[in-house]
Formats: structure tokens, sequence, C-alpha cells
């Protein structure tokens, strides 16, 4: 079974322009993207459908594909107790949900929010709150033939694989599914068990190294064993793409490389 590999574009939003970003990546022999929806590379508001085109046509031109996008969703909060905020998450959810089918991908990765203030709301409340986002979504996606992928994020609201996965079945959709990042899930339980309990609806995978604190290093510089990584995606067989996402701004060309090849080496492919 073949194990798709594609690259983030977030690390090199901000030191990077977005042609610069594509050259970079499309000489590191990687075919498949998850675009970063925010300025100064990519967003929504500013394209129109002509220029959705222009860009989908420009990353096929670099010979790859977008199969996922992720939007700035660190300065917005699913279960904020601002209904302004949240009203704004709709509608930058919906923005990119179209925005992605334009590009051509196929999922949607969603951070899902986080539990805020002195007083934080409580489990429940933060829990009912994200499922009113969702729900207000899932019909747009579903129509777009996009699934929104319910990230897992150590000290956010969703940390686990099992977590995301029961949001994921009390929406019902089949446009409703859940992303593994592996750095973040080895920070709160076993990447191999949150694999195991997302399995049913696992729709994206994030790969990056830590030894346990909230960090997205090289491949190789922590101790996720990839190698379990790798049997296990094939056993639950999972036939989306695993995206490297590795955050640094030291030498990112060379941390990309050597993480794409260590994970080639242990069967996955470009």
């Amino acid at each position: 079974m073949t194990l798709g590999l594609g690259a983030c574009t977030y690390t090199y939003v901000f030191d990077h322009s977005w042609e610069a970003t594509l050259e970079r990546l499309a000489a590191l022999g990687f075919k498949w993207l998850e675009v970063m929806t925010a300025p100064p590379h990519i967003w929504p508001r500013d394209l129109d459908p002509k220029a959705r085109e222009t860009l989908r046509r420009q990353i096929e031109s670099y010979g790859m594909q977008v199969f996922s996008s992720q939007p700035a969703w660190l300065e917005l909060n699913l279960v904020a107790f601002n209904p302004g905020i949240r009203e704004e998450v709709v509608k930058q959810m919906k923005e990119n949900i179209e925005l992605l089918h334009d590009l051509g991908g196929k999922v949607l990765d969603i951070f899902p929010g986080r539990r805020e203030g002195l007083v934080a709301p409580s489990m429940e409340t933060a829990w009912a709150l994200a499922k009113e986002i969702f729900s207000a979504c899932v019909e747009d996606a579903e129509r777009y033939g996009v699934t929104l992928a319910i990230e897992t994020v150590p000290r956010g609201f969703i940390e686990t694989g099992a977590q995301a996965a029961q949001m994921a079945e009390e929406i019902g959709s089949p446009a409703i599914g859940v992303c593994v990042d592996i750095a973040n899930v080895n920070a709160v339980q076993s990447p191999i068990a949150a694999l195991e309990e997302a399995k049913e609806r696992l729709a994206l995978v994030h790969l990056s190294d830590n030894y346990g604190e909230h960090i997205h290093a090289p491949i190789g510089e922590g101790n996720v064993d990839f190698a379990a990584v790798a049997s296990k995606l094939r056993e639950i067989e999972y036939d989306g793409v695993s995206l490297l996402e590795v955050m640094t701004r030291d030498k990112v060309d060379e941390a990309f490389g050597q993480s794409k090849l260590r994970l080639e080496e242990l069967g996955w492919q470009s």
C-alpha cells in the first residue's frame, strides 16, 4: 500500500513569497501540498474565480496538487464565548471550503478551538459550541466535496484521537473527519493509539517529531517511531496523504528535505 507524502506551506509563509515556496517545495520533490490560506500567501477574499483558476494552474505548473488547506486558525477560536468571534469562524470556514474546492483540494484542516479565560467555559459548553460551528458548515462541505478534519491539539479543546472521532461521529456527516497530528498527539498520548481511535474518520495526517513537548521538529529529532506510524497507517488502510509539517525558520529546505528522505526510507512516497 502506497503512503502518500506532501508538505505544508505554513512554514514558509512569513519568510518566503508564494512563488518561492512553490519553487522550493517542487525542487525538493513534493507533489502534494497543504496550503496555508493566510496573507501574505493566499487569502480567500482576495481571489475571484479567475484568480483561483490562475492559482490552481500555477500550482499544477510545478507538478504539484493541493490535497488540503489550513486557515490561520490560531487567531480564531471555534469555542469562543464571544458570539462575534464564532460568527467570523463560520464565515471564514465557509470561505475556505469554497476556496479549497476551487483549488482542487479535498481536506480542510480545522483547529478545534481552546477553552480560554480566567474562568474558562466548561467542557460541555465548549463541546456544544464546537458542534454548533461544524453543523453550520457541514452542508457547504458536503456540497463542495470537502472533508472538514478536526485536528488533535494539545492544551486545546480536543486533544486525542478519541475526542476528535467522537465529535465527528456526533455530527454524523461523511464530510466531517479527523486530522491526527503526530507531533501534537505525542504530547498527550501514543500516536499509534490516536490513529487507532480515529481510524474510522481519519482524513488527514500531519507528520513532525518531538520528545513530547508541543513543537514540530524535523523527522528524527524526537522519539516518535515513524516506522510504527507507517505500519499503523497501512494496517488501517489510510488512503489519504500525510503532510510534513516541520516548524522552523532555520534551514527550512534542509529540514524538509532530510525529513522527506527519512520518511521515504520507511515507505512514504512523494
